[in-house]
């Protein structure tokens, strides 16, 4: 029984790993295509006269059948057993679909970029649910007030939140003061850089890059990169 246990949980990483490499989908098929592939192997294994690794074939003696499956302890470790995989297996899977999800909604994001675009227009197609770090190549003439800014997503698409030096706290505004407050803040005739971070409910986050040339066109936007690879 322990090792049908381990057998279990081994093959539920080893899925997880390689669905990391391609796609959070193929751990519903990988992980049970694993874990039945081990047993096959082994009682193939076994009809010639060969171990496998954490497989062995399950033998009961005839004559106390009932005693060994009845006894409450056996029972008791069994349902802890598969309970524990169960619950091994399921927060897998809940972890990748949430991953793959991020990462469908940040590839997005990353798709409505285009080369040409205006400041607005990259501002506007992404504006939901990413965190803007912004900054430009201008000279800086007050060390109080960098050639940057960080804006936050705001309550609803189109509203952003940036923390506000006078009033000391953060304060949320519209997509045409966050225009406005990128222009004041970086300066107009310099390359500018966005950088798009997508903090979603997994533990893997996303992100890319903007390039802007000096007449405010995007000039460049990177792959999509992510914080585990």
């Amino acid at each position: 029984m322990g090792t049908k246990i381990v057998r279990i949980c081994l093959t539920a990483i080893l899925a997880f790993a390689v669905s990391r490499l391609v796609s959070g989908l193929l751990f519903f098929v990988l992980w049970p295509a694993l874990y039945w592939g081990w047993a096959y192997l082994g009682r193939r294994r076994a009809a010639y006269g060969l171990t496998t690794l954490l497989w062995n074939p399950e033998k009961q003696s005839p004559a106390v059948p009932v005693v060994m499956n009845g006894s409450g302890p056996r029972r008791i470790i069994r349902a802890i057993g598969f309970t524990i995989a169960a619950l091994t297996v399921a927060g897998v899977a809940l972890v990748l679909t949430s991953i793959e999800s991020d990462r469908r909604k940040a590839k997005e994001s990353r798709a409505t970029v285009q080369e040409g675009m205006t400041v607005g227009e990259v501002l506007h197609s992404v504006s939901a649910g990413a965190f803007l770090w912004a900054n430009s190549d201008a000279p800086k003439t007050d060390p109080n007030h960098p050639r940057a800014l960080n804006l936050a997503p705001g309550s609803e698409s189109g509203k952003f939140l940036y923390f506000d030096d006078g009033l000391r706290k953060d304060r949320e505004i519209s997509e045409p003061e966050a225009l406005a407050l990128l222009h004041q803040r970086l300066d107009d005739g310099y390359p500018w850089r966005f950088e798009y971070f997508f903090a979603g409910s997994s533990m893997e986050h996303f992100s890319f890059k903007v390039v802007f040339d000096k007449d405010g066109r995007v000039r460049d936007v990177t792959p999509l990169f992510g914080s585990f690879e």
